[in-house]
């Protein structure tokens, strides 16, 4: 099995070429040295070990799957002498060239050779005076890190013409592949990131009792995998199954290898990672102007949201969750009668877009389901309806909570004018039964502008001016109206009433003309409500209610969780 090379370098001490660099001063330190230096020159030999890649590559062109990296211009060697560092050696067309500055009157010493290409050092050594460096492989991200060391086959005497070391790896390269594919930033956390170069004892240390996060190496083009270099000491099998982001082992063994020095695991292991997410959702999933600029709301005094574009909807044959294509859509059901009323499933009898609380009771209507009590829907545990999407994006939805709800609505803080309950002309719908067309429609609904909303910066019709907003009265609004109040990046939440265990719902949000009195608004919130201990009443949960003229109740209004409700989502702004 080939691994990370190991690589042998012949050194040429050109001793008469000291003499016309007398005056120069290591470009690694800030002091001057006691003596005047010795040149030298590294060969970095061509062996089986590397495959012939010893000169002249890409900035440690790592082959990862076979192990094999190259120097590059600009690389370079730390240089070790009796317990202190000595300088460095810089690569250039396939050399390790420099001055070094060894005490010459210790002649029963090798030379030191450290290599730690691509981590970054902590300060500045200084010849004849340093005696150790810190190090760190943290940022993994660009390049792979490489941490190796060799010692000259014979004492440096200060009269020799040429010297061996080999170079042998003191890091291990690893192989992790992705459960959630993609060409995005991965970390690995809680592992060791620090060692140290030590010159006074001959080595690299790694420091295994501060860990840290290292961001993962991933080739060009290669979604699927991302490699690391990690230290001697290292345990990953300490990480499996604790949390999300840990690893799986499917190699050889029954647990992953401590890592030892040029260690080299090229399969087995597979990390759980989070896929990223954007710090915005995707314009064409969220409410938005008709310049598409999102618009945000606060919820409380230091976060903001955006709102989904329209209502949660799922589809039971596809068993698919998506948003509705307007804010005004609502799954319609038909009955017998002049104008259609809203029921909770569509036409087809596929989708329904009212739910009994929590993602996982879409449809359940026993109460036997909902015994757990005082709990909140959060996207931890997988109860809130934002962890069912999966095509709206890189998904950060979530359910709002019923103080958020209260803030959105009722706090000064948002603006004079919050929001505006309406009726307005805005539908055009065929019954799939009778095939008649039912034109302008009216649908009742909750209109909420963004923070600190201006109307004047839009074109109404002049007999806007004498809308009311926060008033819990309904006010007819026209179509032009209410669509410049949606181009502004308003939500608008449509009044679909709810569904009991009988699937009826009782009240509806389709009228022919303004004058309907009988609509109601239900949204769920996140909140759960506490109940007493031994209580036979079915577990409740706080829900946005609104209606034609009663209060608007954001907050302290407790509905049973079996009945099937509207679900709006957001996505933290901030």
């Amino acid at each position: 099995m080939k691994r990370l090379s190991t690589i042998i370098m012949a050194l040429a001490l050109v001793l008469g070429m000291s003499q016309c660099k007398k005056e120069e001063t290591p470009t690694t330190g800030n002091t001057t040295p006691s003596n005047p230096g010795v040149h030298i020159t590294v060969n970095v030999g061509e062996n089986e070990d590397n495959g012939g890649k010893g000169e002249n590559g890409e900035r440690h062109n790592i082959a990862p799957a076979y192990g094999l990296f190259s120097f590059s211009s600009g690389d370079v060697l730390y240089v070790g002498h009796d317990g202190k560092f000595v300088g460095t050696l810089t690569f250039a067309n396939g050399f390790f060239d420099g001055t070094i500055y060894p005490d010459a009157t210790v002649t029963d010493q090798p030379l030191h050779f450290y290599f730690v290409g691509n981590a970054a050092v902590t300060g500045t050594p200084v010849a004849e005076q340093t005696t150790s460096l810190s190090i760190n492989i943290a940022d993994q991200s660009e390049n792979l890190p490489v941490l190796s060391y060799g010692a000259s086959t014979k004492p440096f005497t200060g009269a020799g013409t040429t010297y061996s070391t080999t170079l042998r790896n003191q890091c291990a390269l690893v192989r992790f592949d992705l459960l959630n594919q993609g060409d995005y930033e991965v970390t690995l956390s809680g592992v060791p990131t620090q060692a140290t170069v030590d010159f006074a004892n001959n080595a690299i240390t790694p420091n295994t009792s501060t860990t840290g996060d290292i961001t993962l190496y991933g080739e060009e083009g290669n979604t699927a995998i991302r490699w690391a270099i990690l230290l001697p000491g290292t345990n990953l099998g300490d990480k499996i199954g604790e949390d999300e982001g840990d690893l799986t082992w499917n190699g050889e063994g029954e647990t992953i290898p401590v890592m030892a020095n040029n260690t080299y695991i090229n399969s087995g292991i597979s990390i759980n990672n989070s896929l990223p997410l954007p710090d915005a959702p995707d314009a064409e999933y969220a409410v938005k102007t008709s310049d598409d600029v999102l618009t945000t709301f606060s919820v409380s005094g230091d976060k903001e949201v955006y709102f989904s574009k329209a209502n949660l909807r799922y589809n039971e044959s596809s068993g698919v969750w998506s948003f509705h294509d307007n804010q005004i859509d609502g799954c319609i059901g038909w009955v017998t009668g002049s104008y259609p009323q809203g029921y909770n499933v569509s036409p087809n009898g596929s989708e329904m877009d009212r739910f009994c609380w929590g993602f996982q009771y879409p449809t359940t209507t026993g109460e036997s389901d909902y015994v757990d009590g005082s709990r909140n829907l959060n996207r931890t545990d997988g109860t809130d309806w934002g962890c069912a999407l999966t095509g709206e994006g890189n998904n950060n939805w979530r359910t709002l909570t019923a103080a958020e709800w209260n803030y959105l609505l009722n706090n000064a803080n948002r603006g004079s004018k919050r929001f505006m309950k309406v009726s307005t002309g805005m539908l055009s719908i065929t019954d799939p039964n009778t095939n008649t067309t039912y034109d302008g429609l009216f649908i009742s609904g909750l209109f909420i502008a963004p923070d600190n909303f201006d109307p004047s910066q839009y074109s109404f019709t002049s007999s806007f001016a004498n809308k009311s907003w926060n008033n819990t009265t309904c006010q007819g609004l026209g179509i032009a109206d209410a669509n410049t109040l949606l181009a502004a990046g308003c939500v608008f939440l449509p009044a679909l009433g709810y569904r009991d265990e009988n699937g009826y719902q009782d009240y509806y949000p389709y009228s022919s003309g303004p004058t309907n009195t009988e609509f109601v608004g239900y949204y769920w919130s996140a909140t759960g409500v506490q109940q007493n201990p031994g209580s036979s009443l079915t577990p409740q949960a706080e829900a946005l209610q609104f209606d034609r003229t009663e209060n608007i109740m954001p907050s302290n209004n407790a509905e049973f969780r079996n009945l099937g409700m509207c679900v709006r989502l957001v996505w933290d702004a901030n």
